[in-house]
């Protein structure tokens, strides 16, 4: 965490996080979910960076990746997957495009230290130079509906449409999407400039009506989102159809990790298990059983905390995923909503 100094003296409780250390919160959660509902700052570096470059980068990471990696575009960024040959998910990574050799990745932190050395042995093969940028860069995320003009007034630039990748004028990265959570504003700072970015960007944000909001409550705007997480609804025993992570994968591009597996389990069957958000009428707790006619159908995978209507994400069997089934749960009854999806 390059900003811990920053952070202890606004509050910040640091605990245990996917991946390592990081803020679990600076308040109370009621006092801090209002801030996601208009402006919200996290220091999300926990998650890891990476580089691949070299003149085969794009062309190794295409055949290795789930997503097309060759079309994308310059300076456009696309969720993907990291599969096992069984077809097992290992990574869920973002993939930004800078050039034709040279790609950033983003990792989730709960799946990096499994998809790092399979990413570095296939880099090797390939000759592409793998290179680890966690120690020279901070990651700070900007959520909610004011988030542009903070962009705007803290960074001295437009802010990016979901997907584009842009250089901030102090020269640093900023990408419009998603990654362990809701889409937001991801800044990739160098580490000297990472006090700085993180004051500015949280003056604007306090001016706005916002502040800084911790773990939990990004966690929590995740779930109520409907979108799964490494490390929570999906492990690496986990096929991307079980945790509603289908979305990333082309499967018309052709030959990748992994791809016969799915193709088959796209083409000639599908999935026992499916990834759904719950409403239940109590709260509920990771690893609850979910119950049907007395028999268990599936177990809580996260929740969201505070007020409103109790909200979950689950893994259940395929027939019982449908919204609006009923499930039985600890302290009432459950109904699936919808299936929870990667977008």
């Amino acid at each position: 965490m390059l900003l811990r100094e920053a952070l202890i003296p606004l509050g910040g409780r640091l605990g245990p996080v996917p991946g390592g250390q990081g803020v679990l919160d600076y308040a109370p959660l009621d006092r801090e979910l209002p801030f996601l509902q208009r402006v919200a700052l996290v220091d999300w570096g926990m998650h890891a960076m990476w580089s691949v470059r070299g003149p085969g980068a794009t062309k190794l990471l295409h055949n290795t990746l789930t997503s097309d990696v060759q079309g994308l575009g310059m300076g456009r960024s696309q969720p993907s997957l990291l599969l096992s040959a069984k077809g097992k998910v290992q990574g869920v990574l973002l993939v930004a495009r800078h050039a034709d050799d040279h790609l950033d990745l983003l990792c989730e932190s709960a799946c990096a230290a499994t998809a790092r050395p399979v990413l570095e042995r296939y880099c090797a093969v390939g000759k592409s130079p793998f290179e680890d940028r966690g120690q020279e860069l901070g990651l700070l995320l900007l959520l909610g509906p004011e988030a542009p003009s903070i962009v705007r007034r803290a960074l001295e630039c437009e802010a990016p449409d979901l997907g584009q990748v842009v250089e901030t004028p102090a020269g640093n990265v900023l990408l419009h999407a998603g990654l362990a959570g809701p889409p937001g504003f991801l800044l990739m700072v160098r580490k000297e400039q990472a006090r700085e970015a993180w004051d500015r960007l949280l003056a604007e944000c306090k001016a706005s009506g916002g502040g800084p909001v911790g773990w939990a409550g990004v966690e929590g705007a995740r779930v109520r989102a409907g979108i799964p997480r490494f490390g929570s609804e999906c492990t690496e025993d986990s096929l991307p159809g079980e945790a509603g992570l289908d979305a990333p994968i082309t499967y018309t591009k052709g030959c990748f990790v992994g791809q016969e597996v799915v193709a088959r389990i796209k083409n000639l069957g599908h999935v026992n298990k499916l990834c759904v958000q719950l409403a239940s009428q109590a709260p509920l707790q990771a690893g609850d059983a979910l119950h049907a006619d007395g028999t268990e159908v599936g177990k809580v995978t996260s929740v969201a905390l505070g007020p409103g209507v109790p909200a979950a994400l689950a893994v259940v069997r395929r027939e019982h995923a449908q919204p609006g089934t009923a499930l039985e749960a600890p302290g009432g009854k459950a109904e699936v909503r919808r299936l929870a999806q990667l977008t």
